[in-house]
């Protein structure tokens, strides 16, 4: 008799490690996928953008045309964020603004990756940008005004070549907490 509670007792003990650990289960596992990942529609958002001049919106130097922000947590602290952006360059200052992307996270708690950066021109024409050739990553210096230096506080920039006036600067970007 106490056998047959011992091998009970341990069998729901492991049944309730299992349903604990997230990335046991199914939903840990599918990480970006589904309706809510679904990139915005591009020829939808270069109609919007074709209205967007300087002439329409004489006090910016550039436009965000769309974005989409998603977000997923979980109980135990992970989750993941996906944002995507079309920015739309109108003046020679927006035009310097968008020559790069500089994503921040903290080792060993985030990763960061450029899904997709491109630059759309005018007539639609998509020059993708190589995020490897492209890009570096490196300690933020940012925290030495503080008196601090955090190896594990990082910055992942990447060079967008070639960006001219009239535009879009397409991104697509993922952080893993």
């Amino acid at each position: 008799m106490k056998n047959s509670f011992f091998v009970v007792g341990r069998a729901l003990c492991c049944a309730a490690v299992l349903l604990a650990v997230p990335w046991l289960r199914a939903e840990g596992t599918n990480a970006y996928s589904g309706a809510k990942w679904v990139f915005l529609d591009v020829g939808k958002v270069l109609e919007q953008a074709a209205g967007i001049t300087h002439a329409n919106y004489p006090d910016c130097d550039e436009a965000t045309v769309d974005q989409r922000l998603v977000r997923s947590y979980r109980a135990d602290g992970t989750g993941e964020a996906q944002d995507e952006t079309f920015v739309k360059v109108l003046t020679e200052k927006g035009k310097r603004n968008n020559r790069g992307l500089s994503l921040y996270f903290q080792l060993p708690y985030n990763t960061v990756e450029v899904v997709k950066l491109e630059v759309l021109n005018p007539s639609g024409q998509a020059r993708v940008v190589d995020v490897a050739a492209n890009s570096k990553e490196m300690i933020n210096s940012g925290q030495m005004s503080m008196n601090i230096y955090d190896t594990n506080s990082r910055i992942f920039q990447v060079n967008i070549p070639k960006v001219e006036i009239g535009d879009i600067v397409h991104s697509i970007t993922r952080t893993t907490t």
